[in-house]
């Protein structure tokens, strides 16, 4: 019981509140953001400035050159900003985790076994296979939440463009 209120109290903790979003004046320089146009159309960048009249945003194309391009914001009609999200990323690490550790568990046990090996408890390929896909998912599946959990999955939250 102990176990399942640390898990709720964790899991609640990384979820994100009902006022996620934020003003585009309290952006810290150098957010990832996605402006949607009024005209129609797209930009996505990294913001260099905010004042009242413009958003200025540095803009990479596909090399790690950009340039600095100024919106004038009558002409945004959505914003959002780039966070990453621990919970959505552990969820995502162990699933990973669970899938690759068992599977590559199974692979291996079952490739690796030989008839010398048969013993009380393995004695077939696919039982060798299970054994130790379930060993590598029960390592993985923490490992990933972990990792996961660290790098956190990318997630877009709208920007409040009204000062």
């Amino acid at each position: 019981m102990r176990h399942l209120i640390l898990l709720t109290v964790l899991f609640s903790a990384t979820l994100p509140s009902a006022s996620t979003a934020q003003r585009v004046d309290d952006l810290p320089t150098g957010a990832k953001v996605r402006l949607v146009l009024a005209g129609g159309g797209e930009a996505r960048g990294f913001v260099n400035a905010v004042t009242p009249e413009v958003i200025s945003l540095h803009i990479f194309e596909r090399a790690n050159t950009g340039s600095a391009v100024e919106f004038r914001r009558e002409r945004i009609k959505a914003m959002e900003v780039m966070r990453k999200h621990t919970g959505k990323g552990a969820i995502r690490g162990g699933v990973l985790g669970l899938l690759i550790g068992g599977g590559g568990g199974f692979l291996i046990g079952a490739l690796a076994y030989s008839d010398n090996d048969c013993n009380i408890v393995v004695c077939s390929a696919a039982s060798s296979g299970a054994l130790l896909g379930f060993i590598g998912a029960v390592v993985g599946t923490p490992l990933g939440l972990l990792a996961g959990a660290a790098h956190g999955a990318p997630e877009w939250q709208p920007v409040y463009l009204n000062p």
